[in-house]
């Protein structure tokens, strides 16, 4: 069988949070995220399946519990520069792929190949201890080639995909079939974050720094045993940290690129979206304090009304109570004087 025909590679990348979010967002099987991806052709979603921690929905509602117990079990919430999400993008040869689809049947193929990607994630935790928290298998993603025309004589002999939902023409569609193992990076049992120490490369035996990490090796060690097994039957991919950027096919490199860029755009809009969010919460604020000081300021000046009110009230009371004491005291006075001339003994 020809390797280049029926090969398992992993390319591996590592996130911040809010880039994680987008990742995530952009993983989930069903394809209801905000994110788009021009190659993906939502004609073909539905053929897409995956699954997250147990009790969760989505892959961003995992890695939100994952934080919470990463809060648990440290005492502090993640840092803004803490690399929260490590992504393993597992591909498989298409030919191969179709190869099972068409042995199998598709819905059968796919759930044998999503239980051993679980597998895959599973071991990578046993070796590293990274903690995982979703796996999706994406089977509608890839782009048209020109070179093949639907209908053609050209199609693949194992090729059992169906025309319906996609472009009748700009040539046939070529998957590219892979999947999304996301892992935390965490180790709850050993309380660290692995990938610190998975970056280094180590030395050979004449004290050089190694031009591959070996580390990365593994895991395309790992990804080779589960899935050359039989009736999957891939072999080992040539590891990235070895090829490098440099040995891309130019289309390849320019599209992963471009992929790059969207995500940093995607993350500017969404920055922009939360900033305008932010701006409208605070125009609403702004609004009810405006609001709640023309209240205030009503309620201010009926008080202020009452207490005039009750200091004229006050003023005549006062002014009453001087009249009549000054009344008082002259009938007082009055009835003395008269007492007194009354009682006055003759001479």
């Amino acid at each position: 069988m020809d390797s280049n025909k029926a090969f398992v590679a992993v390319k591996a990348r590592y996130y911040k949070f809010d880039d994680a979010k987008l990742v995530l967002d952009h993983v989930v099987a069903s394809r209801k995220g905000f994110t788009q991806s021009s190659n993906v052709f939502p004609s073909l979603s539905s053929k897409n399946i995956g699954v997250v921690t147990k009790g969760c929905r989505t892959a961003i509602d995992a890695l939100d519990r994952a934080n919470v117990r990463y809060k648990q079990a440290t005492g502090k919430k993640i840092r803004s520069d803490f690399n929260v999400l490590f992504d393993h993008v597992v591909v498989l040869s298409e030919p191969q792929y179709a190869k099972l689809e068409k042995e199998m049947g598709e819905e059968k193929a796919k759930r044998l190949v999503l239980s051993h990607m679980i597998k895959y994630a599973n071991e990578i935790k046993k070796e590293f201890g990274f903690e995982p928290i979703s796996v999706q298998l994406h089977l509608d993603e890839g782009h048209l080639d020109s070179s093949i025309q639907v209908g053609s004589v050209q199609r693949n002999k194992n090729d059992v995909q169906s025309d319906e939902g996609l472009p009748t023409s700009g040539g046939r569609f070529v998957r590219n079939v892979h999947c999304h193992c996301s892992f935390y990076n965490f180790d709850f049992k050993a309380k660290k974050a692995p990938l610190r120490y998975l970056m280094k490369k180590g030395r050979d035996r004449k004290g050089r720094t190694k031009s591959s990490n070996p580390h990365f090796e593994k895991m395309q060690d790992i990804a080779a045993q589960i899935f050359s097994q039989s009736p999957l039957n891939f072999k080992r991919g040539i590891s990235k940290n070895v090829t490098g950027a440099k040995h891309l096919e130019k289309e390849a490199f320019v599209r992963e690129k471009l992929a790059e860029r969207e995500v940093a755009l995607v993350s500017s809009n969404n920055k922009v979206n939360e900033l305008n969010d932010e701006i409208k919460n605070h125009q609403k604020r702004t609004a009810l304090l405006s609001e709640e000081i023309q209240k205030l300021q009503k309620k201010h000046d009926w008080l202020s009304a009452k207490v005039d009110e009750l200091h004229s009230y006050f003023l005549r009371l006062d002014q009453a109570l001087r009249s009549r004491c000054q009344n008082a005291i002259m009938q007082i006075q009055a009835k003395v004087k008269k007492l007194v001339v009354s009682n006055k003994p003759s001479l």
